[in-house]
């Protein structure tokens, strides 16, 4: 049996939306959200500490972004992922791992020095819109940033359109949602993800 220890303030989100998307039997076990201390971030009353974290059997896993490929490949029987010798496979893993890679770690940097250096929060914001660009340029011929079919890559970003205590009807972008729709062709792919998580119901996240 599958366990997901989630926070609906983390990105344990993703796992909980994959995990219905698969129509996977699961264990949820919400735990309170600790907040960090000195910059320490295994503090949860987690197996490893982290939001979110993943049992199946022996394996436990905390990464969101390889706990979805996990789960896809192990359990999506061909659903949200190109096959393996798929031309479009290589793109799906890039999108996977580009927010956690290259988005998230600038927005946490700006955050950071935002008020501290501020010209550093500067040239990283401008990093930051090239990074958005890149995005929006694959999307300008494609409904979604993975060719025309919806995939597990959403799954492992952050721009899925979920917050609490909002739920799937009273919902906020994310970080990385509000930032994709300052751009035309990110914008219209929230929409679609907005749509597609409102067919999920009734699902308390």
């Amino acid at each position: 049996m599958i366990t997901l220890y989630h926070n609906p303030q983390t990105r344990s989100l993703r796992i909980r939306w994959l995990l219905e998307e698969l129509s996977l039997e699961h264990t949820l076990k919400t735990v309170e959200f600790v907040p960090p201390v000195d910059g320490k971030i295994f503090t949860q009353n987690t197996p490893t500490g982290r939001f979110p974290t993943l049992v199946d059997g022996e394996i436990v896993l905390c990464e969101s972004g390889a706990i979805a490929q996990y789960l896809i490949e192990r359990y999506g029987q061909g659903r949200l992922a190109p096959a393996l010798d798929s031309p479009l496979r290589g793109q799906y893993l890039q999108w996977m791992h580009f927010p956690e890679g290259t988005l998230n770690p600038y927005i946490n940097a700006i955050q950071r020095f935002k008020d501290e250096s501020p010209t550093v929060a500067v040239s990283l914001s401008h990093e930051l819109d090239i990074a958005v660009g890149y995005c929006d340029r694959a999307l300008s011929q494609q409904p979604y940033i993975v060719g025309s079919e919806f995939s597990g890559r959403y799954h492992a970003g952050g721009e899925s359109p979920l917050s609490q205590p909002h739920g799937i009807t009273q919902r906020k972008a994310s970080p990385h949602c509000c930032l994709l729709r300052s751009s035309t062709n990110s914008s219209r792919a929230c929409s679609c993800l907005a749509s597609r998580i409102e067919r999920i119901q009734p699902l308390n996240f």
